[in-house]
């Protein structure tokens, strides 16, 4: 079957990007703070520069790579639109006018069946994740088709009134939408309340659209705001709207110790942030199949230099996403 893979990208480099998201700032009198609408959620640094070439090494199964960005953005000076496998689209040929501008991707991801001729199944990455040796596609589905989620052992405090961080509190309220609407069914028991791996997942785009037909107004709730906001939702709800038909499978993302001993990965994603400074180190013992990358706030210029030599010792050749240099 064929499977297609989806980015999301944006650099508040970009001189037109961030005036046009000062100006909706203004317009919605939103005051930002560091966190879930701060800078670092929309800077570059090559990040994606890095998982191409991961994905050109290690998914060549990946039938074509959709790449959806602003409409007025400038893309990467060393991407090649013209590669025969990239598709790139501008948020105008997918969501309605009214939506736009929008600077939130948790709105955007209500919007990923939309994508034109994106396949049934397909992958949903982030730019700053990667994947780190060669992967079969039965590593994000199973031998029925359906997708695998994958989580941690952390569990969110789901007792208190509200968490403090906006990116927790969502996924926390998602978790009761889908108990709400759909039950916990299944699988969904061991995963309800766990933090999801926060790397690249596989969906069905038919699930998507029939969780929109299925819940409308909590849809269009969802897409009505163009920054974050703590009364969103996370795509956790499509998980669990799989979970809920029998079209997903839960998996837990450390393995058994004796796995370990035996040389085998330690788990199967990890999660490092550039202010690690020992993320060579713990690369090495714990060998992960996927990579996420994810900025935040106390990075320094330093700590940035130190992630992207780490990523270029990973990936150091160009690849076919890639214009190539004379």
């Amino acid at each position: 079957m064929p499977i297609d893979l989806v980015y999301l990208w944006c650099d508040l480099a970009d001189p037109a990007f961030r005036a046009k998201r000062e100006a909706t700032m203004r317009r919605v009198g939103l005051v930002v703070k560091e966190g879930d609408n701060g800078a670092c959620r929309y800077l570059s640094h090559d990040e994606l520069k890095y998982s191409l070439r991961s994905v050109d090494r290690c998914l060549p199964w990946v039938r074509t790579v959709h790449l959806v960005v602003d409409d007025d953005i400038a893309l990467p000076a060393w991407l090649n639109p013209a590669a025969p496998r990239l598709a790139v689209h501008r948020w105008g040929e997918i969501m309605p006018p009214e939506r736009l501008p929008c600077f939130n991707s948790a709105t955007f991801e209500f919007y990923l069946q939309d994508i034109p001729d994106l396949s049934d199944r397909f992958l949903y990455a982030n730019d700053d994740m990667l994947v780190t040796r060669p992967l079969a596609p039965s590593f994000f589905f199973a031998s029925d088709g359906w997708p695998i989620f994958r989580y941690t052992k952390s569990r969110l405090d789901m007792d208190a009134p509200e968490l403090e961080d906006g990116f927790l509190h969502r996924v926390r309220q998602s978790f009761f939408f889908v108990r709400d609407t759909f039950g916990v069914v299944g699988d969904y028991a061991r995963a309800f309340g766990c933090l999801g791996h926060h790397c690249i997942d596989g969906y069905v785009k038919q699930d998507l659209l029939d969780f929109r037909a299925a819940c409308p107004e909590a849809w269009a709730r969802q897409v009505a705001h163009p920054f974050r906001s703590r009364e969103q939702l996370q795509r956790e709800v499509f998980a669990g709207y799989a979970f809920s038909r029998g079209h997903a499978h839960y998996r837990q993302i450390r393995r058994p110790w004796w796995e370990t001993v035996f040389g085998r990965p330690h788990r199967d994603s990890w999660h490092c942030s550039p202010t690690r400074v020992k993320m060579v180190k713990e690369f090495r013992r714990i060998r992960p199949a996927l990579l996420c990358m994810n900025d935040n706030p106390d990075a320094t210029a330093a700590d940035h230099a130190r992630a992207a030599a780490f990523l270029q010792s990973l990936f150091p050749e160009a690849c076919a996403f890639e214009r190539i240099r004379h």
